[in-house]
């Protein structure tokens, strides 16, 4: 496949993109994949520092390169074969390849369907500390990518996680709600990334005085948050977000809905905002950075 798109950037007029990536590898990585998938291009990474999409039409590639600008990070348009000489340098400097989606993932949409419906999803609760104690706020059911590991050296995070989300919003559409939830509480319900669904299901009974339940969009659904939004809206959820960094702290003012999950467990660095969600403070150190902080933490308290 490499070699495919290295000869079509040799021979034939197309599009490519270069995008230095500090730390939201998965967001920049799954923007390029949809632009491959439609441009006809490969998506690979020659270190940890840089994506590269090589060979797509014209159009998706700039589609990208704009949700890339948007976030701030400094996307570069190539234009092949005029541009080969950048991909050349890049090649003779790092000859060995890593494909951000390696074919050992092959399988694993059969491991996910062989799973008992309760498997590979997890129930947390998201709290606050107030002054007599934790305040409850909502509940998340989400994936839990344990239920599906990859062998060493491959990473599946994304893939299993977006499979397992499918599988939840499989079992909403049934009203099959997670057994030891709290009825008086929002549901927060992550979804996979895709595109907002026709029809969405109605959501379980609403917590009184809690802010209702919510969809968890990961940040890559961002270009179509408005339709999530109407067809959320439609059914009877808000909206919530996961994956948030350091680097896009600046996105909690302006990101629509309610919640917004940290996609680290470093409970020191984030600005002040009642909207932030910190989760995996296993140590003693960032719970208590994060309790006295005014963060609302997500954990299996209460269930």
């Amino acid at each position: 496949m490499l070699g495919e798109a290295l000869r079509r950037c040799e021979t034939a007029p197309c599009a490519g993109l270069r995008v230095p990536v500090p730390d939201v590898p998965r967001i920049a990585a799954a923007w390029l994949e949809e632009a491959a998938n439609v441009g006809g291009g490969l998506v690979w990474q020659p270190d940890g520092q840089v994506l590269w999409l090589l060979g797509a039409a014209p159009a998706p590639s700039r589609r990208a390169l704009d949700l890339l600008h948007g976030m701030g990070w400094a996307a570069e348009m190539l234009d092949f074969p005029r541009d080969l000489p950048v991909l050349e340098t890049a090649l003779a400097a790092e000859p060995v390849v890593v494909p951000i989606n390696p074919p050992s993932a092959a399988g694993l949409e059969d491991r996910a369907a062989r799973l008992s419906p309760e498997a590979g999803h997890a129930l947390a609760t998201l709290w606050r500390m107030g002054p007599a104690g934790p305040l409850l706020l909502a509940q998340r059911w989400m994936p839990d990518t344990a239920a599906l590991p990859a062998p060493p050296g491959a990473d599946w995070g994304g893939h299993a996680a977006a499979l397992l989300a499918s599988r939840l919003l499989d079992r909403a559409a049934q009203g099959d709600w997670p057994a030891p939830r709290k009825l008086n509480l929002p549901l927060l319900i992550d979804m996979p990334w895709m595109s907002p669904p026709e029809a969405l299901p109605a959501p379980p009974g609403i917590g009184a005085g809690n802010g209702g339940h919510a969809l968890i969009l990961p940040l890559a659904s961002l270009p179509d948050v408005a339709a999530w939004q109407a067809r959320a809206a439609a059914a009877g959820w808000g909206l919530a977000w996961s994956g948030l960094t350091p680097s896009l702290a600046h996105l909690l003012d302006t990101l629509p809905g309610g919640f917004v999950f940290a996609a680290t467990g470093v409970g020191t660095g984030w600005p002040s905002s009642q909207r932030l969600v910190l989760s995996g403070l296993a140590r003693h150190a960032t719970m208590a950075g994060a309790v006295a902080g005014g963060y609302a933490i997500a954990s299996p308290l209460g269930g």
